[in-house]
């Protein structure tokens, strides 16, 4: 017993210091000598090897930034891929998922066994190397491939995968891996700031080259956009009632969304939601299975709807209005320049957001529906679409900076050098 005592009390102990400032020194130190064993292998063998941890295809945008680094001569590409243990099935799209990585050309090392035990890192990484870590919730059970081990024994890289538009400090700017990172990539010279204002780090780690996937929707849109029959984007977010960041309204505008197709037989309507949300729905106890499935169905079987759960948002930016609750999608697409229709009534903006919100139409109850499908989408009687487009000119010259992955490149062969 008080062994145990003793165990707890260390564990404890061990869990502070690693929150201050003289772990963070400590380890900057374990990653200049990091850098040195890299410089040393590319010197020896021409490579430097970077990983990218892996569990949602969604993520990373189609993978252009991997595939670009892929391509490098001097860069060795190596993809890890882990169940997504955010799911209630964690396995269900591995093959499918493992089956794109491959067809794109990477070498991919599987982070479990034929059995679907987690693969020590010390079987995978052997020696210290880039390691990109794809989100704050990967939840690997595991403990080699927690963010502290990683940081103590790789060079430890973060991209966000989204435009930080909510007013949640903690939440963005100062969770383990955004101390304990060699380099966090934030995605504007404004979220840099907030990095040094909220981070324990005080983004002495942070980088700003831009966002790779703002870069994406605007590359769409200098594509010529096609007349044809207008579409709405309906994208529910995964946050509901009592949970930690409960920022999704779908469960209090399920109903009047449900009718839209109904309403409006001339318009397509795309359902995608985050790709959390059949997962939250079903651990919150909003729907069971087989109303899920059926709710599922219904998107389906509508002659004017789709359900297109995991694809890209970027591949959405030919279409006419956007119906969201997800705070992220308003800055991604903002190069479309289409309205949007804002359910906030949980949403608290930053700064950042909330700039982008005015130039948008935003709701509490749903109540303004019909005139914004019939007048801003349908009559293309949009007052707002002007102040959308001095914003997209004010942000993009923040938010697309320089070409992303070329200065990723750059920055990781000045460190390897």
């Amino acid at each position: 017993m008080q062994f145990r005592t003793l165990k707890l009390l260390l564990r404890i102990c061990w869990i502070n210091f690693t929150q201050t400032q003289l772990c963070l020194n400590l380890l900057k130190l374990k990653n200049c000598c990091s850098l040195l064993k890299i410089r040393s292998h590319r010197r020896q063998t021409g490579k430097v090897e970077v990983f990218f941890l892996v569990s949602q295809i969604v993520i990373w945008s189609g993978f252009k930034v991997q595939e670009q680094l892929n391509q490098i001569p001097w860069i060795k590409v190596r993809i890890v891929l882990f169940p997504d243990y955010n799911e209630i099935f964690p396995n269900k799209n591995l093959n499918e998922f493992r089956n794109t990585l491959v067809d794109k050309g990477f070498e991919i090392c599987s982070g479990v066994d034929s059995q679907g035990k987690v693969i020590s890192r010390r079987q995978i990484i052997s020696s210290p190397s880039f390691v990109f870590y794809e989100s704050t919730n990967m939840n690997i059970p595991h403990k080699s491939w927690s963010i502290s081990k990683l940081a103590w024994s790789q060079l430890l890289m973060y991209i966000p995968y989204n435009i930080k538009v909510i007013d949640e400090p903690k939440a963005h700017y100062d969770q383990e891996i955004h101390n304990k990172s060699q380099t966090v990539f934030a995605e504007s010279q404004w979220h840099e700031e907030q990095f040094k204002r909220f981070s324990r780090a005080r983004g002495k780690n942070v980088k700003s080259f831009g966002s790779y996937k703002f870069e994406s929707f605007d590359r769409r849109r200098q594509l010529s956009r096609s007349e044809k029959r207008k579409s709405i984007l309906i994208a529910p977010h995964w946050t509901f009632r009592d949970q930690k960041i409960a920022i999704g309204d779908f469960d209090n505008y399920r109903k009047q969304i449900d009718t839209l197709p109904i309403l409006y037989p001339n318009l397509t309507f795309f359902f995608r939601p985050h790709p959390s949300w059949s997962t939250s729905i079903l651990k919150l106890g909003l729907m069971s299975d087989e109303t899920l499935a059926e709710y599922i169905r219904f998107w389906q079987s509508q002659e004017n709807c789709n359900y297109v759960p995991n694809m890209d948002i970027d591949k959405f930016s030919d279409i006419s209005a956007l119906i969201t609750d997800s705070g992220s999608f308003i800055a991604e697409f903002l190069p479309t320049l289409v309205p949007m229709y804002l359910l906030h009534k949980r949403m608290k903006f930053n700064d950042f957001g909330q700039a982008i919100a005015n130039t948008h139409y935003t709701t509490v109850d749903f109540s303004n529906s019909e005139m914004f499908i019939q007048k801003v989408v349908l009559q293309n009687d949009d007052p707002k679409i002007e102040n959308r487009r001095d914003l997209m000119f004010s942000v993009s010259r923040d938010l697309i900076r320089s070409n992303f992955t070329s200065s990723l490149i750059g920055y990781l062969d000045d460190l390897s050098e």
